[in-house]
């Protein structure tokens, strides 16, 4: 089972490998290590076009990842890690 210490390791150079990577498969098999199923939704992209939108409407967290969320060990978004999270709009600091 994989350690929290090792998920934000993982965590970590996702974003990198997702973003250097050119292939669907790659990046299908990069997401599947932190999702085992995804809800999505397509709409047109226009009246005319053929081609559509896509948007998640709902996701599940694979193992163990969903137990990290579940005790409280996963945070939503930078959180606390950025200078000014306990201000409502961050220009307020200036």
């Amino acid at each position: 089972m994989l350690t929290y210490e090792k998920y934000l390791e993982l965590f970590e150079n996702t974003a990198e490998l997702l973003r250097s990577s050119t292939s669907m498969s790659a990046a299908d098999e990069i997401i599947r290590i932190f999702f085992s199923n995804f809800t999505v939704k397509a709409e047109p992209k226009s009246e005319k076009s053929k081609q559509k939108l896509w948007s998640i409407t709902n996701h599940c967290l694979a193992k163990p990842f969903d137990e990290f969320v579940k005790n409280g060990e996963f945070l939503n978004g930078r959180g606390e890690r950025t200078r000014t999270f306990d201000l409502t709009v961050p220009n307020r600091a200036r």
